[in-house]
């Protein structure tokens, strides 16, 4: 009798645990954390990652769209990330972030599995890479 109020009592606390666990980012020099996945840290390169629960013992509160009370985390029932976009230079070797001051005027946008595929990515810019083979796509 005594082990089905065990059980009942660690099931709450693993999924607890769990969400607490969860990778989150910071923006330096913010209050709030985000998903990886989030758009306001998608291209962003100075960010802090640690889990949800060290966020929230910096005192740091979610970004309204990462909030897990008001938005459930990937897989459990959200949407899947879409794919990360680059810019390619057509007759180029690279591929590049929106930004790069190394882009030239003949651009294409694709995703980066498109990119990677004939192209390397700019030391300049560095934008995401291709997910290894079983994994999300990049951030």
């Amino acid at each position: 009798m005594l082990w089905f109020l065990i059980l009942a009592l660690i099931g709450p606390w693993d999924s607890i645990m769990h969400a607490q666990g969860e990778m989150v980012v910071q923006r330096e020099g913010t209050a709030v954390y985000h998903r990886p996945t989030c758009e306001q840290v998608r291209d962003v390169r100075d960010v802090l990652a640690m889990t949800r629960g060290q966020a929230e013992g910096r005192g740091l509160k979610a970004h309204p769209e990462c909030d897990p009370s008001k938005n459930p985390q990937a897989g459990e029932g959200a949407a899947p990330a879409k794919p990360a976009m680059v810019l390619i230079d057509v007759g180029g070797q690279y591929y590049h972030r929106d930004k790069c001051e190394k882009l030239s005027s003949n651009t294409k946008r694709v995703s980066v599995t498109e990119a990677y595929k004939k192209h390397w990515p700019c030391r300049t810019c560095k934008p995401p890479i291709r997910p290894r083979p079983g994994k999300s796509e990049p951030r």
